[in-house]
């Protein structure tokens, strides 16, 4: 269990410094380059389509989009590394398309949303480490900080 605390402080604590710039839905003076990230937009196992639970979020992604009428966002979606890469690839595309349709089908222009699927190159906790974890509940909970969907200010 130590080594479990050990590598969730490590890397909560060097997450806390590696994003510096960082915005909440809420802003209304966002920067290009800043970075939301979230774990509450939910998908079936290997399904694109997104979880009505996820509609309050993606309802206050819309909000955002209204009050700061010029931000362009990226939308990615980052799993984790346990599929097959090309499998993954087009999952997280599917899934970051599937979010991009609902903002659409809000209001929001098309051109303001670029959707972006990332799959598992852009891992938070690398293999490596997760292999590190004694239990298997550990190196599940390592895996679920890689999967997380992330909304970028490409221009503001």
């Amino acid at each position: 269990m130590k080594i479990f605390s050990i590598i969730i402080t490590t890397f909560l604590s060097t997450t806390i410094f590696a994003q510096t710039k960082t915005f909440t839905l809420l802003d209304t003076n966002v920067i290009a380059g800043q970075i939301y990230t979230t774990r509450q937009i939910q998908f079936d196992l290997a399904k694109r389509t997104v979880r009505p639970e996820s509609n309050i979020l993606l309802d206050s992604i819309v909000s955002f989009m209204n009050r700061n009428k010029k931000v362009v966002i990226e939308i990615g979606v980052h799993l984790d590394s346990r599929a097959i890469k090309h499998s993954s690839d087009n999952l997280s595309m599917y899934r970051a398309t599937s979010i991009a349709n609902y903002l659409i089908k809000q209001g929001i222009p098309a051109d303001r949303i670029i959707a972006k699927g990332y799959g598992a190159i852009k891992l938070l906790i690398s293999d490596a480490t997760i292999n590190k974890a004694n239990t298997r509940e550990e190196k599940e909970t390592l895996h679920v900080y890689n999967r997380r969907v992330t909304l970028k200010v490409i221009s503001s």
